[in-house]
């Protein structure tokens, strides 16, 4: 491809990404090889060789077993295309390569030994086939010569023919029959005049090997190749305590990170264990405290029972308590009786010749601080018969015979005392 430098990066690395999706190099991981080249001051020209990895490591292994150094591995066209660069036959303007092997067909387009496009036709075809589909697909490889390329002589019209001798003559014939591209068959003698092949039988099939080992003989470095063997050598080249260093930095961060974890919960653990140790501890406090926390709820609970019996056993002062009420008894009145319950319920029933002293009684009472609740319950109208000089007992004296007498009673409570029926609501 030839682009822009920003576009040739792009490109290759869209190429990389979809280099794992070729079905026809095999399955599995695949292994690259690419180069740029410099065509003027804002293009770049790139190559990029795609190959199985599993190819990869057998051409590696084999190699070392038979204690062969391996320098470059590189794809047959460029072999080829330094070979017609070598001998010129290419200088003239872009030249076709067709490669014919046991695979199937290559062909690329090479310039001054320097290969510019590679392109496969698919499938197992025949020589008329070949010729055939590359005739076909000349006026596309045109215009890329014409877009990317442009040479003092740019048409494309010129074919040079590699691989067994058998295949390569029906091969010829066919592009002749086509008309189109003049073909001819590549000669190893014609490579370099230095080079002998009379005592040997070397047929086209050898061009690429010996395209190869023009790098070590003549040090031609100014092709540029795909070299799979280059991602590789710099995996496995450079000084090795920075190799080391970058290969152990991740390595080295989790141990850091471990280490630092480790740190972390030994500090926790150890915390743990000391306030294991405080519980410990305080454990007799906690249940000492939960003893007294029983003992005062119990102390809380009797105490509360006794306040119920001692408020129902403390009685009033009986001589204070009648001797108020005898005081408080208007003169014109007099008690007949007085009767106290357990419930602190106090009864007093009386007698009184003016109706308004019963009401004088029962004011007195209730500022008396030792009564609560205090009413008048009932009241009736009768005659008090004094005759023969009988009267009602307490009553006062008087000369009068008959006189109205007024029955009443008052009812009151103790002071800090709890009737029967306000104690059973106060228990609900």
């Amino acid at each position: 491809m030839i682009r822009t430098e920003e576009r040739v990066d792009q490109e290759l690395e869209d190429l990389e990404e979809r280099s794992a999706l070729y079905l026809s190099l095999g399955p599995g991981q695949k292994a690259l090889g690419g180069t740029i080249r410099q065509t003027d001051a804002k293009h770049q020209h790139a190559l990029l060789s795609v190959v199985n990895q599993k190819t990869l490591e057998l051409l590696m292994e084999l190699a070392q077993q038979a204690d062969v150094e391996l320098r470059i591995i590189e794809p047959s066209l460029s072999a080829l295309s330094r070979v017609l660069g070598h001998c010129g036959a290419d200088a003239d303007g872009p030249t076709l390569i067709v490669n014919v092997n046991d695979l199937g067909v290559e062909v690329g387009i090479t310039h001054e030994g320097q290969l510019l496009l590679d392109y496969r036709p698919t499938g197992d075809l025949e020589p008329d086939q070949i010729a055939e589909t590359i005739t076909h697909h000349l006026s596309r490889l045109q215009r890329y010569c014409d877009r990317y390329v442009r040479f003092t002589n740019g048409r494309l019209d010129r074919a040079v023919l590699c691989g067994h001798s058998a295949d390569l003559l029906e091969l010829r014939d066919a592009f002749t029959h086509h008309g189109s591209i003049r073909a001819e068959v590549a000669t190893p003698d014609e490579i370099d005049e230095t080079w002998d092949f009379s005592n040997s039988d070397v047929d086209p099939s050898f061009c690429p090997a010996l395209g190869a080992m023009l790098l070590r003989i003549n040090n031609e470095t100014s092709y540029t190749t795909p070299n799979l063997l280059e991602r590789i050598a710099s995996q496995s080249s450079g000084p090795l305590i920075p190799g080391l260093i970058k290969a152990f930095l991740p390595l080295a961060a989790a141990i850091a990170l471990a280490a630092g974890a480790w740190v972390l919960v030994f500090q926790m653990q150890r915390g743990a264990s000391e306030t294991a140790l405080q519980i410990a501890t305080f454990e007799p406090l906690r249940i000492e405290a939960n003893e007294l926390d029983d003992e005062l709820s119990a102390a809380r609970k009797l105490l509360s029972h006794y306040e119920t019996v001692d408020l129902g056993l403390v009685g009033p002062q009986w001589h204070q308590l009648s001797t108020t009420i005898t005081q408080c008894l208007p003169d014109d009145t007099w008690l007949e009786s007085l009767e106290v319950d357990a419930d602190g319920r106090v009864v007093l029933k009386a007698n009184t010749y003016n109706a308004e002293s019963m009401y004088k009684l029962r004011d007195w009472l209730r500022k008396y601080p030792g009564f609560s609740s205090v009413a008048l319950r009932e009241a009736d109208a009768g005659e008090s018969n004094a005759e023969d000089g009988a009267q009602a007992p307490g009553a006062p004296t008087s000369n009068v015979k008959t006189k109205a007498v007024t029955r009443f009673d008052i009812q009151c409570q103790l002071a800090g005392r709890i009737s029967g029926e306000e104690s059973d609501s106060a228990s609900l």
